[in-house]
């Protein structure tokens, strides 16, 4: 038997490529049509769905797994596992900590640990890479929430959007503020602190956004000896995320950096050509 499985939602962003690597399991999120419901990575490819975020009028809302999803996922890892970890999406953001906390108490699951990663995208799936690197190295629960406790001390994550017009049909911005965006080719960048997103700043290009980016991480970042790692997210932005790249271990001392996608659900929100960064010095 395992001792201590890492679960998430497919909300985290974390590429199948990473789960794997990890050994997480990830729960899928609901893509929701009018006539149908569908899980992301299950009845269709996330890398599929990025076809359709062009045609913004038809895009589907987006919903957390049930709890009876989550019921029977925790059911099924406890047969083998015998502590397990799930990390949600903040709870200031969705319903997911709450319904595992249902389905925790639902199925009487004592040997089960709701985290609420107080975060989203890369902020989430770091904290699950870390959890779980600790994991396989044989750390005790004990041992991995007392360091997860300390994670937002140590780290944060930027999301850079190229467009507002997704937030405000998400009713997250208001459209007079997502049509001065486009008009003004403005693109906001967000950072993850204390359970909510609040605005970083604003630029005209990507790379004014890095570099805004790179200024607050040395400046976070107690000495320029301090090892860090790194997760980058993005939609359709391979060349970017690799410029990206270069500028982080050409600035920093870099542990580990590694390079995931934004789960279909985010890139509802975020649209097409949006990226994010979240380091941690734990």
């Amino acid at each position: 038997m395992n001792q201590i499985k890492i679960v998430t939602g497919s909300q985290a962003s974390l590429s199948p490529e990473l789960a794997e690597q990890f050994n997480v399991t990830v729960i899928p999120y609901y893509l929701n049509y009018p006539n149908s419901s569908i899980k992301e990575g299950v009845d269709i490819k996330t890398e599929d769905f990025y076809k359709t975020l062009e045609d913004i009028d038809s895009l589907p809302t987006s919903s957390p797994p049930s709890v009876g999803d989550i019921q029977a996922v925790l059911s099924s890892l406890s047969k083998e596992n015998s502590e397990i970890i799930i990390f949600t999406l903040s709870a200031k953001y969705s319903q997911m900590y709450n319904s595992c906390q249902q389905a925790v108490q639902n199925g009487g699951h004592s040997n089960v640990y709701v985290v609420d990663s107080g975060g989203a995208t890369a902020y989430q799936a770091m904290m699950v890479i870390m959890a779980s690197k600790m994991a396989m190295e044989g750390h005790s629960v004990d041992s991995i929430m007392e360091n997860i406790s300390r994670f937002q001390n140590y780290s944060d994550e930027f999301l850079v959007f190229n467009t507002l017009k997704y937030l405000a049909k998400g009713g997250r911005i208001g459209k007079v503020q997502a049509f001065l965006g486009s008009v003004i080719s403005i693109k906001p960048v967000i950072i993850h602190r204390d359970g909510i997103s609040t605005p970083f700043t604003k630029v005209r290009t990507n790379k004014q956004a890095l570099k805004e980016i790179i200024t607050e991480m040395k400046r976070k970042i107690s000495t320029t000896d301090t090892s860090i790692d790194v997760i980058v997210q993005g939609i359709g932005m391979d060349e970017w995320l690799e410029e990206v790249e270069k500028a982080l271990y050409s600035e920093f001392n870099i542990r580990t950096l590694w390079r995931s996608r934004f789960s279909a659900i985010t890139s509802i929100h975020t649209g097409p050509g949006a990226w994010s960064l979240c380091y941690t010095t734990l």
